[in-house]
């Protein structure tokens, strides 16, 4: 109890089948004042290793630290939506029967590899913030 300085957890919580109870054990390994950064997935496709139960919204991950100080709470670059659009489109295209489609999403692929800086940008924080491929949250445990 209360011995960690920091606790990080990248691209872990989306594959806990209880990550409220895993942000009560972080709460309690930390020492007072101590930090967590918490990054999660929200719009990604489905990632098991070995299983993927939770995707969560800025709102979600809020609810699952209670408990903690949150000083940041957003969505990083790496969570970008253009990012998490290239994942959906990577998931789906071993799946899609009609060359068409397939065309068509290798389009929107290489489109978005190649300006996904650009659309993020235009989509402005509320637009990034809806269906960013991730959020994530900077907290404190009080004290």
């Amino acid at each position: 109890d209360g011995v960690f300085d920091a606790v990080i957890s990248q691209a872990v919580f989306e594959h806990l089948p209880d990550p409220f109870f895993t942000a009560q054990e972080v709460h309690r390994v930390l020492r007072p004042g101590g930090t967590a950064l918490i990054d999660t997935a929200f719009m990604q496709p489905f990632h098991g290793d070995p299983d993927h139960y939770f995707n969560m919204t800025r709102s979600g991950l809020r609810e699952i630290m209670q408990g903690f100080d949150i000083e940041e709470l957003g969505v990083r670059p790496y969570q970008n939506p253009s990012l998490g659009l290239i994942m959906q489109i990577e998931t789906l295209l071993p799946f899609v029967t009609s060359a068409d489609w397939r065309g068509r999403l290798k389009q929107a692929l290489g489109v978005l590899k190649e300006s996904g800086e650009s659309f993020d940008s235009c989509l402005g924080e509320v637009g990034r913030d809806t269906i960013a491929a991730g959020v994530y949250a900077l907290a404190r445990k009080p004290g």
